[in-house]
């Protein structure tokens, strides 16, 4: 009886242990490179983790770059719901009717390629 029960408890010692990760150094290797991202990232909405998401901070990086193509220098954009504000600062050189076309030729564009947000632009070296 009592070499029974030492048995069973050994046993089920054992088969504890081997249904349990293997946490030795050269382990965590083969674990990590057997998944995938999209392996354990299945949210809503959210192919994988590698996949690349439109964020407030692209959409700043976008209305910039535009801002920059056309001649002027931005300083800071803020966003409220759909309306981004941008504050920029014109180049100097300009007459006032070429910082006018300028501005009426990026608030056109600003509607091509950002049509999600209404972009507010105000020149701030008027």
């Amino acid at each position: 009886m009592k070499r029974s029960a030492i048995i069973a408890v050994v046993g089920t010692l054992l088969c504890t242990s081997a249904c349990q990760n293997d946490l030795s150094p050269d382990a965590d290797d083969q674990a990590i490179n057997q998944s995938s991202p999209s392996d354990y990232n299945q949210g809503p909405g959210n192919i994988s983790m590698t996949t690349n998401k439109q964020t407030q901070g692209s959409d700043k990086d976008m209305v910039e770059r535009i801002a920059k193509r056309h001649g002027f220098s931005p300083m800071y954009v803020t966003f409220g719901g759909r309306h981004a504000y941008l504050y920029v600062n014109a180049d100097n050189s300009w007459g006032k009717k070429e910082k006018e076309q300028k501005l009426t030729e990026l608030r056109k564009e600003y509607k091509q390629e950002i049509p999600r947000y209404e972009v507010n632009v105000q020149v701030m070296n008027e």
